[in-house]
């Protein structure tokens, strides 16, 4: 057990947020921002909780940091001239304009847990989007790739494939429907991304972030990438994961 860390740089202050884990406590300072140098208001805040705390850094188990530095440059117009060119299809509307613009309420827009394949290097996660249908519609939900996994290159695993649908008044799940009513669902799930090498040789340390974060389930961290993670920290047993790993590199041999 010991103090989660986050950190948050804005243009003016920098946050600093202390989770203690045994006590289920939290403790908030802040100090000035120095846009010249942003990484010495950093320096200065955990510093000054760490002392306000009379804490060790060693005591520290997980730091987080986050700024909004790159979006206040967008708004003020400070950063340097770019340009993002993309086919039509790329969007990725906020939920509140799809729901300002059409008839319906979006339930949920989140990561699909375990979708990306495992590897070395894991392959990119999918979404899903999950909505509920408020008037009279036509509606269709056609997944691309709902049979075929995208593939996995030297021992990396596939990726999980897609999925959708909408769902009318009786249950049924359909694709296309011309009389879709009022509190009828639709969803999409898209397919993950192909994994890279062999998962036994991912870094420990991103299989604890991706489990922390979402991206795999502990289920997915212990029977395809061998680490064995405490349920509550996100933190492998080292010692644990050694063994585990040693275990299915035989069990693979002996296929």
């Amino acid at each position: 057990m010991g103090y989660r860390i986050s950190v948050d740089v804005g243009g003016t202050f920098t946050d600093i947020v202390s989770y203690d884990e045994e006590r289920e406590r939290s403790w908030v300072t802040k100090v000035p921002s120095m846009p010249e140098n942003p990484d010495i208001a950093v320096e200065k805040g955990i510093k000054k909780i760490v002392q306000q705390l009379g804490i060790r850094y060693e005591d520290i188990s997980y730091l987080i940091h986050g700024t909004t530095v790159a979006t206040n440059a967008l708004l003020e117009r400070k950063g340097a001239k770019t340009a993002l060119i993309t086919t039509e299809g790329f969007r990725d509307a906020p939920i509140e304009i799809i729901e300002l613009e059409h008839p319906l309420r979006v339930d949920k827009y989140a990561l699909v847990e375990d979708s990306g394949g495992a590897g070395k290097y894991r392959g990119g996660v999918g979404i899903t989007r999950e909505v509920t249908v408020l008037a009279e519609s036509a509606c269709s939900v056609r997944p691309m790739r709902p049979g075929i996994k995208p593939y996995g290159l030297f021992g990396g695993e596939g990726g999980g494939t897609d999925s959708g649908g909408i769902i009318l008044s009786d249950g049924e799940l359909v694709r296309v429907s011309r009389n879709v009513k009022p509190g009828n669902k639709a969803f999409i799930r898209t397919s993950g991304g192909g994994g890279w090498g062999d998962p036994l040789e991912r870094d420990v340390e991103k299989v604890e972030w991706d489990a922390l974060n979402g991206y795999i389930s502990l289920e997915s961290a212990r029977e395809k990438y061998g680490c064995v993670l405490d349920p509550k920290t996100y933190r492998a047993d080292l010692e644990e994961t050694k063994k585990l790993r040693d275990k299915l590199r035989a069990s693979l041999r002996l296929k």
